[in-house]
């Protein structure tokens, strides 16, 4: 290639002008002139190939140099916006470029002043081109939309109708379709079938799929049967020979069981003899029959072969052969061979076991008719389907590509005129592509005219009809990708394609002799050490001191692609010595650099940190953070050591955290916003977990919905209105109350106001927040929805509630999110109807969360996305999660599919099917081929280091400490494992198999010893304390007293209103407490005889001191090991509330003593130092617990939640006004019955019974649940509960219905 390159650079002088000229591997690729596969591999620099070998087209190859005759496609619309601007701003070098000839520099301008004709675009939207041009010949509309977020939940909705249709038919004739649904899935998992249905017919169909297209796939089936079935038998007969052969030239005893062998082996074909082709062309009956009879004979045929005794052998004396080399012979030749012929009875294995194949294809057969109609059932819903999709326009991608192959291919004026209308085609990315795409560019690079109608008559594939016939141009077509980075398989992507480009263009052949496969490995990305690893970890190519590299065939195995091309899968990548990545000068020249030597810790860039789930950190579970909060931590931790360490020097932006699924996010940003690191996320899985998208969501339902009591409780509990929780109840109760319904009507402004259930500030939040919603509520249901989400952000000031804190501000890119979704529905013409729709699917599942690509404000921060959206991105430190864990699904998929099998689903009942089977190994070993690449892709994003993080479960077999079985198909772990051997066992202890322990001051991470050779290091992640948890933001405060606090500072700045909105009577007003009315001693008495003993005084003594309120200082006086009786009440009070909620505060272990965690009670019981007077205290408090659990005022309570309609509260708060005065208190327990009436407890610590102090306390209660639930005071019960006597007194009676101003005279002269 060297004199070629040379004469290039000879040719084109002018492209050595560029500021980082082409190297000569770039400058071969982009001077090409034939068709061509490039494998561009990660960093090489092909965006700036491929910009500039438009320019070079352009200048050289194009007379006229207009640019809309190439066609330049991309696989993602960013990647085509990003190729666009560096086109644009290629040509707009040369067009500049003084050192660039006249001529050229005219046609660069030239081609930038009808630049805006360029095709450059995704394949997706050049489809849609090709479409709309014949819409109306296919009978679609020219309107048409592609991938509506809720297209498959569409098709899915469907689907389960179409199938309840099926199963409501009755008729005779619909006995069979019943029968074959029934078979695949039991009559409660009727949805599952209909979404195998909806998915298979979405995902494999399309508008363009023709008819009968799953019966085809029936009676391919048959015929793949019958054929194996012929194979299996020969495979049979073959073994048996083998094992008749054996018998001959073995010293076994000759006795009568060697000729029962012959006899039951050499009768096979009386028993297997099946004409699989034949019996389903018979009648149902006749077809029933004659699989009954196989069925009989073949259980019979293979249970006698199980019961077949192993031959004995005998060794002479005389004979040269050892009895220890027989007994090899006899273990590892004859003894494995009659094994084949037994039937498995667990995890049976078709494909090693002949007894197990047969049993396996036969299951198959038995199913085909099965089969049969459920293919026509298929066909029917695809019909259906694709009925439906004509009438809405709502398509799939692959209906749009798809059809427009199917119009290249069909119509050939279309197909000569885009044939006419480019001379070259570009294709990026071309590994996330597939056969379609490829046969549609094909067409486009056959000569005008070429008829292709035999291809339909004669069911001739395209691509080897062209092939064949030898029939593509060979200048037009130039294929750019990486195998390696093929990981869209998820999304039809088929990198098996682009691996046969190579032959298929080689086939074509080049224009003067020139390659059709081209390479491009120089990575001008990632440093030297980092390439050290990559060609080490991926391919076993290891560094030597003479500058080249060594292909360690010993490491082969268990380096990430670990085959050669000699063993080559069409769906397998592979490393090749021409795919090492090399760095190179960055001077003119780009002479490579001699690799990096890795030969100690401190030399490597590469790491891989794991956390060990063993045995040490199960039996500690107790002590430690959980395995994922363990790995995020140290991830989070790092990043922050990494940012101070670098002097300034580095930015957030330079941090990339890459996972392979979005599943532990929220513990991820918990530990970021812990160390108060700022980031971004790819995509908000997780919209609702913070308060901004509720809050929006709970203003706009309220405005569609104005009945939706917890919208409208959202929203005045949200920073738009700034409720409590126990204000927003009380209102609630008014609300819920109200003949008119309406939460912000005049009746219930005035029963708020009488009732005084708000104070001032509370009630003036209430009215700004009606005539917010009175002012916003017609407009939000008129404007566009951006529109309204721009004025709730800023026009509310909710903005400004994001920036209050660090850790505020890290969520408020979840406005981006919604203002994104608000953009779409608006151009969609939906309303707001169809926004909140939308957000509730959300909510109920993050999965309907559609991808959105929206602006994201913050500038300086760490990225998180997933591997895939890393592709073509580069950082400075990557952070790997989620690789090193298992990769069995955690359900077994219950169907697949296959392009030449078509549909396989697990039957319901579980039996073996061959189809499935062969599906579920190739689907295991394609998935681990694309883990492969996504590994790949997610460390060479790197620059200059990354880190794989993860856990690794540690198991044990035998006794002996090992890798878990789940996690040993990883080839990350092997790698690992490979490199740095036993690194889960504690070396020193290796005659025990001890796991690893960490040293004290090991606080982090517990560094492994470097191996010689090894692509990275290995650390062990130390595992943190549960403490930690208590100490996070620990000296942040509070939101509301931040917020004040920020208002309080900032007080100058700005002109407080001091307007009233409600205007009180200048009053003296005084606040009461309902129990400052025990003083007063009503006229009348407790009648009421009680001769109920005090069960507790004796033991109380011992335990309550006679303090009541003291100081810091006099606590410090009070006896040890007694608790005050204040406190001693508000310990019973916290307790009964736990209870009532559902909660138990005192906990027993297992040697049956009394604990308690939480901190207000330990607290509460600091003063006790001796452990006896704490657990006499406890047993007390529990007795007295189960005692009113036991009563049969807690049985009315326990039925009271069970209604259709339950009411209850514990500690209610209230305020209520009568006259000038203001009584402030808490009901206990009050709770609505079955019958409408409520009942009100109030729990009493008193040494005596002495109602009759508490009439005016629970006549204030009763009187203030009236006015807030709106109700009648006489449906009130209330009772009084005595805890030390375990008795309740019912003093309804001696309550009052209201009270006299003249008793607050009364109290104060008191």
């Amino acid at each position: 290639m060297a004199k070629n390159i040379e004469e290039l650079k000879e040719k084109y002088p002018y492209l050595e002008d560029l500021e980082r000229n082409l190297d000569d591997d770039q400058l071969n690729v982009c001077c090409h002139k034939s068709n061509a596969v490039v494998a561009a591999g990660a960093g090489s620099g092909k965006t700036q190939v491929l910009a500039t070998r438009f320019a070079w087209l352009v200048m050289e190859q194009i007379e006229d140099s207009d640019p809309s005759k190439i066609l330049t496609l991309t696989y993602t619309k960013k990647a085509a916006a990003e190729m666009y601007v560096r086109i644009y701003e290629m040509l707009s070098f040369f067009a500049k470029d003084p050192l660039c000839p006249q001529e050229k520099r005219i046609k660069a301008k030239n081609a930038l002043e009808k630049f805006n004709s360029a095709h450059i675009q995704t394949l997706d939207s050049f489809c849609a081109e090709i479409l709309r041009k014949s819409a109306n010949l296919y009978g679609i509309r020219p309107d048409f939309s592609t991938e509506n977020e809720n297209s498959l939940s569409s098709v899915k909705f469907q689907a389960l109708q179409f199938v309840i249709n099926l199963l409501n038919d009755n008729s005779i004739q619909n006995k069979k379709i019943k029968n074959t649904i029934l078979h695949f899935s039991s009559s409660d998992e009727i949805q599952k079938i209909a979404d195998i249905f909806a998915e298979t017919v979405y995902k494999h169909t399309s508008l363009a799929t023709e008819k009968n297209f799953f019966k085809n796939f029936a009676k391919t089936q048959i015929e793949i049967l019958s054929e194996e079935w012929k194979n299996l038998c020969l495979k049979f007969q073959t073994t048996a020979e083998n094992i008749f052969s054996l018998i001959e030239n073995f010293p076994f005893y000759k006795d009568d069981f060697i000729d029962e062998y012959k006899k039951l082996l050499y009768s096979f074909q009386d028993f297997l003899s099946l004409d699989v082709k034949g019996i389903f062309t018979l009648s149902d009956s006749d077809f029933n029959s004659k699989i009954d009879q196989a069925e009989q004979n073949i259980t019979a045929f293979f249970a006698k072969i199980k019961n077949l005794k192993y031959p004995k052998f005998y060794v002479k004396k005389s004979e040269n052969s050892s009895e220890a080399e027989l007994k090899e012979l006899y273990n590892s030749d004859f003894k494995p061979l009659i094994d084949s012929l037994k039937q498995k009875t667990t995890k049976p294995e078709p494909d090693k076991n002949i007894a197990d194949a047969f049993f396996s294809l036969f299951a198959t057969i038995k199913e085909q008719p099965y089969n049969k109609i459920l293919c026509e059932l298929l066909d029917d819903f695809t019909e259906l389907t694709n009925e439906s999709k004509r009438v809405s326009g709502n398509l799939s991608f692959s209906d749009v590509s798809c059809m427009a192959l199917k119009i290249l291919q069909e119509e050939q004026n279309i197909r000569d005129q885009m044939i006419q209308s480019f001379s070259f085609i570009m294709i990026d990315e071309f590994q996330d592509n597939n056969a379609s795409n490829r046969d549609l560019l094909f067409l486009l690079s056959i000569p005008q005219g070429t008829d292709l109608s035999i291809l339909k008559d004669k069911n001739i594939p395209l691509r080897d009809f062209i092939l064949k016939n030898k029939l593509l141009v060979k200048d037009k077509l130039f294929f750019v990708g990486d195998e390696k980075q093929s990981i869209y398989k998820f999304r039809g992507a088929d990198v098996s394609v682009f691996s046969q480009l190579k032959e298929d263009l080689a086939q074509i052949g080049a224009e003067d002799g020139e390659e059709t496969y081209l390479h491009m490995s120089n990575n001008y990305r990632s440093n030297d050490k980092l390439l050290a690893s990559f060609n080490t970890m991926f391919g076993a190519f290891i560094p030597q001191e003479d500058g080249t590299w060594l292909k360690n065939k010993n490491n082969l195995e268990n380096a990430i692609f670990s085959l050669d091309e000699e063993y080559q899968k069409d769906y397998e990548s592979y490393y090749p010595e021409s795919t090492i990545a090399w760095q190179v000068t960055k001077d003119k020249k780009h002479q490579k650099i001699k690799p990096a030597q890795l030969s100690n810790f401190n030399e490597t860039n590469s790491h891989a940190v794991i956390l060990l789930n063993d045995e040490y950190f199960k039996n500690n579970s107790n002590e430690f953070l959980n395995e994922k909060d363990n790995v995020n931590y140290f991830i989070a931790k790092k990043i922050k050591d990494i940012y101070e360490n670098s002097n300034g020097k580095a930015k957030w932006s330079d941090f990339a955290i890459l996972d392979k699924s979005r599943t532990n996010r929220k513990i991820l940003c918990h530990w970021l916003e812990h160390f108060k690191i700022p980031y971004s996320l790819d995509f908000q899985s997780n919209l609702f977990s913070e308060s901004i998208a509720n809050d929006i969501c709970n203003f706009l339902m309220a405005c569609i919905y104005p009945a939706n009591t917890n919208a409208f409780a959202g929203f005045l509990a949200s920073p738009f209105v700034g409720l409590s929780i126990s204000e927003i109840e009380n209102i609630l109760a008014i609300y819920k109350n109200n003949n008119e319904r309406q939460i912000f009507s005049s009746s219930v402004e005035q029963q708020i106001e009488e009732s005084f259930c708000l104070n001032l500030q509370a009630y003036k939040k209430y009215i700004n927040a009606k005539n917010m919603y009175l002012e916003q509520q017609p407009l939000t249901l008129s404007r566009p929805v951006a529109e309204t989400l721009n004025y709730l952000w800023y026009q509310t000031g909710y903005r400004y509630e994001t920036l209050i804190s660090e850790k505020a501000q890290l969520i408020s890119e979840q406005f981006d999110t919604l203002y994104a979704l608000a953009i779409k529905v608006d151009s969609q013409g939906l309303n707001l109807a169809d926004f909140t729709d939308m957000l509730e699917q959300i909510k109920q599942n993050s999965k309907n969360m559609p991808e959105l690509d929206y602006p994201i404000e913050k500038d300086d921060c760490v990225s998180i996305m997933t591997i895939h959206k890393s592709k073509g991105l580069q950082f400075e430190h990557v952070f790997i999660t989620g690789i090193t864990s298992s990769l069995r699904p955690e359900n077994e998929p219950r169907y697949y599919f296959d392009e030449y099998t078509g549909l396989v689903i697990k039957p319901a009942d579980g039996s073996r099917n061959y189809f499935f089977i062969k599906e579920k190994k190739l689907a295991q070993a394609k998935e681990l081929a694309e883990f492969r690449r996504l590994v790949y892709v997610a460390c060479t994003r790197a620059v200059q280091d990354f880190y794989i993080v993860g856990s690794i479960k540690i198991g044990s077999t035998n006794g002996e400490i090992c890798i878990s079985e789940a996690v040993t198909s990883n080839p990350v772990v092997n790698l690992i494992n490979h490199y740095y051997k036993n690194f889960y066992i504690n070396e020193d202890l290796s005659s025990q198999q001890q796991s690893v322990q960490f040293e004290k001051d090991e606080t982090f991470t517990k560094k492994i010893d470097f191996m010689k050779d090894a692509p990275f290091t290995l650390e062990l992640i130390c595992p943190q304390s549960k403490d930690l948890l208590f100490s996070l933001n620990a000296d942040e405060l509070p939101t509301n007293e931040l917020r004040n606090k920020i208002i309080n500072e900032n007080s100058k700045y700005y002109q407080v209103d001091r307007k009233e909105i409600i205007k009180l009577e200048k009053k003296s007003i005084v606040e009461f407490s309902p129990s400052a009315f025990e003083k007063l001693k009503p006229a009348e008495r407790y009648s009421e005889k009680n001769a109920a003993k005090n069960l507790y005084e004796e033991e109380l003594a011992l335990l309550i001191n006679n303090c009541e309120e003291q100081s810091e200082e006099d606590e410090l006086k009070q006896p040890k090991n007694t608790i005050s009786k204040s406190d001693f009440g508000t310990l019973m009070h916290f307790i009964l509330e736990s209870s009532a909620n559902g909660n138990n505060t005192i906990l027993q272990d297992s040697n049956g003593t009394l604990y308690v965690e939480n901190q207000t009670i330990l607290d509460m019981l600091s003063n006790f130092s001796s452990e006896d007077k704490k657990q006499s205290l406890l047993k007390i408090c529990k007795s007295m617990e189960n005692a009113l659990k036991n009563s049969e005022l807690w049985h009315n309570f326990q039925a009271a939640k069970k209604i259709k309609e339950p009411f209850w509260k514990t500690e209610w708060n209230f305020k209520m006004r009568i006259g000038k005065n203001i009584v402030n208190g808490i009901m206990d327990l009050i709770f609505k019955n079955e019958d409408g009436t409520y009942t009100l407890v109030d729990y009493k610590t008193n040494k005596t019974i002495n109602p009759e102090y508490f009439f005016y306390q629970q006549s204030l209660y009763k009187i203030a649940a009236a006015n807030i639930l709106g109700i009648n005071s006489s449906k009130i019960q209330c009772i009084l509960y005595y805890l030390s006597f375990e008795q309740s007194v019912d003093i309804t009676k001696y309550s009052k219905q209201s009270i006299d101003e003249s008793i607050f005279e009364e109290l104060k002269n008191l």
